[in-house]
């Protein structure tokens, strides 16, 4: 193999690679202490979705009926009745399902 075999399409070089990796790194790390920050200064309820729906993270639906059965709220339902309810939500928290903010 000689030199003149390798492929250089799309490569920009270590440096520029190094670079690219420490700038994403130094983004995710901001992003997470902004989190950080806005869930020290707001305690979670219910209503809060700080999911992220691109990375198929749960659904507000999900959040409304874990936050229920915590609390006891599905204790004297039967099946039947926990999946009305559950549909209920479903479709309640649609809508803001559909959303994403990035606030």
């Amino acid at each position: 193999m000689s030199y003149m075999d390798v492929n250089l399409t799309n490569y920009t070089g270590v440096r520029e690679k190094k670079a690219d990796s420490r700038k994403a790194q130094t983004a995710a790390e901001a992003q997470r202490a902004e989190k950080e920050r806005l869930e020290a200064e707001n305690p979670w309820s219910p209503f809060d979705y700080r999911g992220d729906l691109s990375k198929n993270e749960p659904t507000q639906y999900l959040m409304f009926s874990k936050f229920l059965y915590d609390k006891g709220f599905f204790n004297d339902m039967d099946d039947e009745q926990a999946g009305k309810m559950e549909d209920m939500l479903r479709n309640i928290a649609s809508g803001m399902d559909s959303i994403r903010g990035d606030a």
